[in-house]
């Protein structure tokens, strides 16, 4: 037998043993890709991309996908609003302040308020600062939620999905091609529109 295919039945038969931990790294990436100290720093987007493509992959229920990168992605923004406002008085929190993205998203929601907190949940370099910043800012707790929990419900599809349907398309070799294009045009439109909205709000002396 090729070798490849080999290696193939293993992978599949090792994520489909293992679903409940894909989920769990899902809700560990999206977390992290949201929070204000380790979003800035990691690759969030690849992460989910890949985790999306594992899950794919192995047929994981697409709703349980999304709950789950909803779920994580909105615990990292809830986290990074609390240390924002409850702890803005610590040195290492002041000293976050006078970071670049810190001081960019201050000016942007300065101008336009909670829409800012909600354009910047699709910037990469301003999702994780964002809460952080509308806490610091005294933004109230019910419309940050509210903000948060309504643009979840685009973040987490557009974040994840172009992975998961990619992966799936693995277990259909006759529909390959679709999804590894439709994932990558989603791609290709989600950079565009990403490097819009940065150049039109961000460039900033």
């Amino acid at each position: 037998m090729d070798p490849d295919i080999i290696q193939q039945s293993l992978l599949f038969a090792w994520l489909n043993e293992h679903a409940d931990y894909i989920l769990w790294a899902i809700i560990i990436m999206a977390f992290a890709e949201c929070f204000a100290i380790v979003g800035i720093f990691i690759p969030g987007v690849v992460l989910l991309t890949i985790g999306g493509f594992a899950a794919g992959l192995s047929e994981i229920n697409i709703w349980w996908v999304l709950i789950c990168t909803y779920v994580g992605g909105g615990l990292g923004n809830a986290t990074s609003y609390w240390l924002g406002y409850y702890v803005r008085g610590g040195r290492f929190f002041q000293a976050m302040l006078d970071w670049e993205w810190v001081v960019k998203m201050e000016k942007f929601t300065r101008s336009y308020g909670w829409l800012a907190v909600f354009a910047a949940r699709f910037i990469g370099p301003l999702r994780p600062v964002a809460p952080f910043v509308a806490g610091t800012m005294g933004m109230r707790l019910g419309l940050f939620l509210f903000v948060d929990m309504l643009s979840g419900f685009l973040w987490a599809p557009i974040y994840i999905l172009p992975g998961y349907f990619i992966g799936n398309s693995m277990n259909y070799p006759q529909i390959h091609w679709q999804w590894i294009a439709l994932g990558g045009v989603i791609l290709i439109c989600i950079g565009i529109l990403l490097y819009i909205v940065r150049h039109r709000f961000f460039v900033l002396k």
